[in-house]
């Protein structure tokens, strides 16, 4: 494994998170208890909604809520080729048939694919708030109407936002009121808010957000220490749940949100306005608009995918992790052996494009003192490039 000196994340954990999780451990009780609670009520009233529900993984929120919508065989949902294979993990894990479709210049679904791909089978549309961005949700929902379900990916996009055009003023990622059915989060390590491992879904549904709460326990629907033999829900069911230390530390990490985001976008600004400087002509940094966006990593787009590559090893060879993702999934082989009932694919041109040509710098909120040094070991790696493969690789 190779040790950088600029990783693409770091965690984002101070004393505050640390007391918490001790005091949940000198408690002794680890599993689901008061803090998981407390953390969903604080985490509804952030993204003013009626109801959360804290699960083990953004991946489990997804497949869950879908579940909960009575998503299944039979059934289509639609989501961007270029997204996280999560995206794709949970849709398949309901037995639907996954439609891929495109993404626009943003790296957002496109409203006009989607459009293309609806079909009398399409029960649910998942729009994927990629790098940080975050989806008009109100106007995707006057593009696809009122019949089809939406369930926000926004595992990467806790506190982003977007101007609509389909509605006064601003949505904000999680916000779903009158938009969605359910939006669903992810709290991994480089995210903007982290329990180690962790997810959410934010819903306003009370029935969805029972049989998700019953999914995620193993379909029980009643766990009172009263009964000796507890009710059988809908099937399958999981172990899904999350846990008092993941929510002790979130509750804590919520509680700075704000602030931690702030820094996140001044880091930005200062990062773009030194890349300005740095990159060559033709090269660009993906995302512009500092404040719409939570975040997470600074991607950038490469107009030569051969030099991004390249550019990839370069970093590498100077101390500097860097990402190349995400993969347009309509191309992947493992999607491509899928059976035709599981899978259908759009044109995806854009998001295969996209996917040749983007690179993830490193991002975390401590970076800002160290991105100088950062721009000097990018500016070496740019000119090494064309040079012996020793000096670039």
């Amino acid at each position: 494994m190779t040790a950088f000196d600029f990783p693409l994340a770091q965690t984002d954990i101070g004393d505050a998170e640390r007391d918490a999780v001790m005091s949940v451990l000198d408690r002794g009780w680890i599993s689901s208890g008061p803090e998981i609670g407390a953390f969903e009520e604080a985490f509804a009233a952030f993204c003013d909604a009626r109801h959360a529900v804290m699960v083990n993984s953004g991946t489990s929120a997804l497949t869950v809520g879908l579940l909960a919508l009575g998503i299944g065989p039979g059934d289509e949902v639609i989501l961007p080729s270029l997204t996280f294979s999560a995206t794709l993990n949970g849709v398949l894990a309901t037995g639907a048939c996954a439609v891929l479709v495109d993404v626009d210049e943003q790296g957002l679904i496109c409203f006009e694919s989607v459009q293309a791909a609806l079909s009398p089978a399409t029960a649910a549309v998942v729009p994927v708030d990629l790098y940080g961005q975050c989806v008009d949700l109100p106007r995707l929902r006057q593009c696809i109407g009122s019949e089809i379900a939406i369930v926000e990916d926004a595992a990467e996009a806790l506190g982003a936002e977007a101007e609509t055009f389909a509605a006064s003023g601003v949505y904000q990622a999680g916000h779903i009121s009158g938009h969605g059915e359910a939006s669903i989060f992810g709290f991994y390590p480089n995210k903007v808010l982290t329990t180690g491992e962790g997810g959410m879904l934010v819903t306003n549904d009370s029935q969805v957000a029972a049989r998700v709460r019953a999914r995620i326990n193993q379909s029980r629907r009643n766990d009172s220490d009263a009964d000796v033999t507890l009710e059988i829900g809908e099937l399958p069911g999981f172990s899904m749940r999350g846990n008092e230390l993941a929510a002790a530390m979130g509750r804590v990490q919520l509680t700075t949100l704000g602030q931690r985001l702030l820094q996140r976008r001044a880091l930005a600004g200062d990062y773009l306005l030194r890349l300005a400087a740095v990159l060559p002509a033709g090269q660009r940094p993906f995302i512009n608009n500092v404040n719409a966006t939570s975040w997470f990593t600074m991607p950038i787009l490469w107009s030569d995918k051969l030099e991004r590559d390249h550019l990839w090893q370069a970093l590498k060879y100077r101390g500097v992790a860097s990402a190349r993702y995400f993969a347009a999934l309509h191309r992947e082989p493992a999607v491509l052996a899928l059976p035709r009932d599981k899978i259908r694919t759009l044109d995806c041109s854009r998001s295969a494009h996209i996917a040749d040509h983007i690179l993830c710098l490193p991002f975390w909120p401590g970076l800002g003192d160290q991105l100088p040094e950062l721009m000097d070991r990018l500016s070496h790696a740019i000119h090494a490039l064309g040079s012996a493969p020793e000096e670039s690789a």
